[in-house]
């Protein structure tokens, strides 16, 4: 492990192998890091929302890209494990970066997984599942709203190279 130029730390691939390999060998360990990996990451990008919108854009898009690896990683577990409270509390951020990067394939990828992934909820739920299911009501129509966007956005691009 070294001290990277920006104050990051970098582990050696084979290292970072190794200790996943070990994790693994903990029965339920693994999914309590993953866990905590998307609490924080998602949480990361909910903190950034505010900054990206305005004065601060600049250092919180390249916060972000420093840490855009993680932060696709986290998204996906959350998205995968049906984690919608983080999904919501991270969506803006992630799709403004998306869009201010131009990345919209990559946009489209990550919001039609996660509005496929809840696809699933149930239809009548009972009252301590109300709450849940509002804000899983509340994220699913924020990402179907990106979603329309980079669709756009997609197919205008291919209109374009058409010409």
């Amino acid at each position: 492990m070294h001290a990277s130029g920006s104050g990051r730390y970098d582990i050696h691939e084979v290292l970072r192998q190794y200790a996943a390999e070990k994790l693994g060998e903990i029965p339920g360990e693994e999914d309590k890091v993953h866990d905590r990996l998307s609490e924080y990451y998602t949480e990361f990008l909910h903190q950034r929302k505010r900054d990206m919108k305005g004065s601060k854009q600049k250092e919180a898009l390249k916060q972000i890209g420093e840490e855009i690896e993680n932060v696709c990683l986290a998204w996906r577990w959350a998205v995968k494990h049906g984690r919608d409270v983080e999904v919501a509390k991270s969506v803006e951020s992630l799709y403004f970066y998306y869009d201010t990067r131009g990345w919209f394939r990559e946009g489209e990828e990550a919001l039609r997984q996660a509005v496929e992934k809840m696809d699933g909820t149930p239809e009548e739920p009972g009252r301590e599942q109300s709450s849940e299911l509002g804000e899983h009501a509340e994220a699913r129509q924020l990402l179907e709203e990106c979603l329309e966007v980079v669709e756009e956005v997609l197919a205008l691009d291919s209109r374009i190279k058409d010409l």
